[in-house]
């Protein structure tokens, strides 16, 4: 209990000074965007499907790591799910296991890189999901979470 709760204060705090630095970019249009291939892709080696559908839809990767994920890392990046139902299935799903992080850019420069993610990311999981949390691919939602989770994917971790 007493480590939930150092963690949970070590994430307000840094997301307070974080949201500080950060500008306003929800209303932006996104050049690049965070997808991560998650535990149960790797594990089933989707990695090269998912990399052709990227390429497939205009997307070049600058960036990519593969990490594991700790504790700590799955608190703070998926902060706003701590308290809702599904988080410790979530944890438990990801805890200690390897996924591939990438920073990608759309070649087509007429669309949001991540509205352009987003739209792909409920089909793919259509097709590959194992279940609501082994669901195979993550996409930021908005500039701000572009921001954040490449300052913990990439900076950071």
């Amino acid at each position: 209990m007493i480590v939930k709760v150092i963690a949970m204060a070590a994430v307000v705090v840094w997301t307070a000074v974080f949201m500080l630095k950060t500008p306003n970019m929800n209303m932006e249009k996104c050049g690049e965007t965070v997808i991560i291939f998650k535990p149960d892709a790797l594990e089933r080696h989707l990695q090269i499907d998912l990399h052709k559908l990227l390429e497939d839809n205009k997307f070049v990767i600058r960036d990519e790591k593969t990490f594991t994920w700790t504790g700590t890392l799955i608190i703070s990046f998926y902060r706003e799910h701590l308290e809702k139902p599904f988080f410790k299935d979530l944890y438990a799903s990801l805890l200690g296991k390897q996924s591939t992080a990438l920073l990608v850019v759309s070649l087509d420069h007429h669309k949001d890189a991540v509205k352009h993610w987003r739209s792909m990311v409920k089909e793919i999981r259509l097709e590959y999901q194992l279940d609501s949390t082994r669901n195979t691919v993550h996409g930021s939602d908005s500039c701000r979470s572009v921001a954040r989770e490449k300052h913990f994917l990439f900076e950071w971790n």
